[in-house]
């Protein structure tokens, strides 16, 4: 059985992938950076942009249908580009399936785990500015009732 990555991915770059058509597609790129003897791989995720550009394409004309503006603004959530994907220490050693043509099929053993962590970059700054903003801003409405507006009550 041959070894396999396991990557733990955003649900914005999940939505984003799954809204993928075509069958060769460059979703996104891993890169594994040289190490140290002993030391964890450091290794990078990078979100193709093509992919995330059509995946906002798709939401924004759904969400054009939607006509409260406070829920077609939060439907669409970009999804950060790059990442750093950090080493689950302790895995179990799962076995993936698959089925096809021929029945089931064991694909291989999952070897390494990483969660994938936004990098810390100005992209990602304003990312997490604008959802905090968002987060913050009230959609609450008060109306202050007058005495005659209590009594009619």
């Amino acid at each position: 059985a041959r070894p396999l990555w396991l990557v733990r991915i955003p649900p914005s770059v999940h939505k984003a992938w799954n809204a993928v058509k075509e069958g060769d597609t460059l979703v996104g790129t891993i890169r594994v950076y040289s190490q140290q003897e002993g030391q964890p791989p450091r290794v990078s995720l990078h979100v193709n942009e093509e992919i995330v550009n059509k995946y906002k394409q798709q939401v924004e004309a759904e969400a054009s249908k939607v006509r409260d503006p406070r829920k077609r603004q939060r439907k669409f959530i970009e999804p950060v580009k790059d990442y750093e994907l950090g080493l689950v220490k302790e895995i179990p050693k799962t076995r993936i399936f698959s089925e096809g043509s021929g029945g089931v099929e064991m694909q291989g053993i999952i070897s390494e785990s990483f969660i994938a962590q936004p990098k810390l970059s100005k992209e990602y700054q304003s990312f997490a500015g604008s959802r905090s903003k968002s987060a913050s801003t009230r959609t609450a409405v008060v109306k202050q009732l007058s005495w005659r507006d209590e009594e009619a009550l």
